[in-house]
């Protein structure tokens, strides 16, 4: 079976044998994020789950999607793929050298002819 979300098979099955409350928290919290097909087969495998998962929402658990069972790792939960891509969008310091070093002056130049454009320029009429 291949999903549609971003979650690890192996984590998958980790969680597949970890205690019924571990994985009731877990599918409560990500329920939004995961392919319908990975909660329905979460739910096919223990009858409990539903009760459980319903428990919490009785009890006005609020969602924390940054929720991580206990014993692993927030990142080994997702794919490599995903994991790259969280990575790759963080600001680096060639960005912020890049931004301070060039973006910055360049728009203080434009601003500056914009200025000189409209007030100092001496236009000749013809």
């Amino acid at each position: 079976m291949t999903y549609n979300d971003s979650y690890n098979g192996f984590f998958w099955w980790w969680l597949l044998g970890r205690a019924l409350d571990d994985r009731a928290r877990w599918a409560y919290h990500h329920r939004s994020e995961m392919d319908p097909a990975r909660y329905q087969a979460l739910l096919a495998t223990d009858t409990n789950l539903e009760t459980r998962v319903r428990q919490l929402e009785t009890q006005n658990t609020p969602v924390n999607r940054d929720y991580v069972p206990t014993g692993i790792d927030r990142d080994l939960m997702y794919t490599d793929q995903h994991v790259h891509r969280a990575y790759v969008t963080r600001p680096t310091t060639t960005g912020r050298v890049f931004f301070w070093l060039l973006m910055i002056p360049t728009a203080v130049g434009m601003a500056w002819f914009l200025v000189w454009l409209v007030f100092y320029k001496r236009w000749k009429v013809a």
